[in-house]
């Protein structure tokens, strides 16, 4: 889950993502709004450890294998227990 800190001290931001444990943290800025390369959620138990958004294309999808006919074949006869 992602963390924020607020603060006019850049000193503040140093030591604070080392002291808690989230997989995204954000000085001076929202908690909403992530970039869709980063891992959704973080590298922590409740992220999914991948980039999202265009990059997920590279996880979500699989390769297939399709064959195509010009007319459609007469199979009827050929295998067994199917009926027309």
């Amino acid at each position: 889950m992602p963390a924020g800190l607020v603060s006019a001290d850049p000193a503040t931001g140093t030591p604070f993502p080392r002291r808690i444990r989230a997989g995204v943290v954000n000085f001076n800025r929202p908690t909403t709004g992530a970039a869709g390369d980063m891992p959704f959620g973080g590298l922590g138990a409740s992220g999914n450890h991948r980039p999202s958004a265009y990059y997920a294309a590279d996880y979500c999808a699989y390769p297939v294998a399709s064959f195509e006919a010009n007319a459609v074949a007469n199979i009827e006869g050929e295998i067994k227990g199917l009926r027309s």
